[in-house]
């Protein structure tokens, strides 16, 4: 048993290592690019983005993810991690009607 935890910890360590390591290329690329999409669904992604601007600069974070109740809602939540400024979490829903459009933010699900 002794032998299983020791792995198990030698594992999350070389994660945790690997991680570590990636953070330098992950910020290289945002700031080559602006942002970074993680997903190919637009309902179903992570988005990293630069903040620029004179009142806040940093990253921010975007995170949209089905409903679980229903399939043609989505919840957006934005947070920022600032090094300049202030900002506040946000999270947003939206519903999408079968014809492809966006349906009135007070549906039923979204409350």
């Amino acid at each position: 048993m002794k032998l299983w935890v020791r792995r198990l910890a030698y594992t999350l360590i070389t994660l945790l290592w690997l991680l570590v390591m990636l953070l330098p290329a992950f910020s290289f690329l945002l700031a080559a690019r602006g942002e970074l999409t993680l997903g190919q669904n637009p309902q179903n992604q992570v988005r990293f983005f630069l903040l620029q601007q004179s009142e806040a600069e940093g990253v921010g974070i975007e995170w949209t993810r089905p409903l679980r109740q229903h399939d043609n809602c989505t919840r957006t939540s934005v947070r920022y991690l600032l090094w300049a400024g202030e900002g506040e979490p946000v999270t947003t829903c939206r519903c999408y009607t079968d014809s492809g459009g966006v349906s009135p933010a007070d549906h039923p699900a979204c409350q």
